[in-house]
């Protein structure tokens, strides 16, 4: 249910039927392997993952600012 949940917030509806583990970088948008020690965060229940501490800063400073634009997303990210 959790990963499904993220998925459909992260706009990757195909994720939930991926048989890799995979998360999306709110920030940038970065596949990252939640697996993996990658930064992450949880917020109201949902743990985000990030492909590097730049990302899981930007978003930590603002979560609400992260949507759908990728371009303002790579704007914050130094690490990709």
């Amino acid at each position: 249910m959790a990963k499904w949940l993220r998925s459909v917030l992260s706009g990757s509806e195909d994720e939930m039927n991926s048989s890799d583990k995979k998360a999306k970088d709110p920030v940038c948008g970065m596949d990252v392997d939640d697996r993996a020690a990658a930064p992450k965060s949880r917020r109201t229940g949902i743990t985000y993952y990030f492909c590097g501490p730049d990302c899981k800063k930007a978003f930590d400073d603002n979560p609400k600012k992260y949507s759908k634009e990728k371009s303002e997303r790579l704007q914050a990210c130094s690490g990709c």
